[in-house]
């Protein structure tokens, strides 16, 4: 799930991108950082997040990090995998296009991302709309659970 893994396998382990270039980040992983968990554990799996949740993430997620290395890349990777339905991963290959069009400049940092990304998220009538509850309607539901989270395949491009 981190996107660390290259095995040579047909198994898809970067599926949320991939993390192996983030030397610090993998590191923390196999040593089993228990900030990095402990962080994760300040949003709730369901129900509403808000910024104070968001807060408590970044306080205990920097103490994983204590020489820094622990950019919005990261957490806001972590962050879409456990709730896709509040958060974007922001990375180089979508915050061009991501920023253009939020009409915001491109240095979105840990402090930063809730206001400028999130919070614009959450207020709009797109994240507002109510959820698809006919049972027929099983992959739409998927995808409005997941709503956030496809921001970066909407503005994610390819490196040339």
């Amino acid at each position: 799930m981190a996107g660390l893994i290259d095995d040579g396998s047909e198994i898809e382990w970067k599926w949320f991108g991939s993390m192996v270039g983030a030397g610090v980040f993998h590191s923390k992983i196999n040593n089993n950082d228990p900030n990095i968990s402990n962080a994760l554990n300040c949003i709730p799996l369901t129900g509403p997040v808000n910024e104070a949740n968001y807060n408590q993430f970044i306080k205990i997620f920097k103490q994983a990090f204590p020489a820094g290395k622990c950019g919005i890349g990261i957490a806001s990777r972590l962050l879409a995998m456990k709730r896709p339905d509040y958060f974007v991963c922001l990375d180089g290959q979508n915050r061009p296009a991501l920023c253009k069009d939020f009409g915001i400049p491109q240095k979105i940092d840990l402090e930063t991302y809730w206001e400028q990304i999130i919070a614009r998220i959450i207020d709009s009538v797109w994240w507002s709309s109510s959820c698809p509850d006919d049972s027929r309607k099983k992959e739409e539901k998927q995808a409005w659970n997941g709503r956030v989270a496809m921001i970066d395949a909407i503005f994610y491009q390819l490196k040339e």
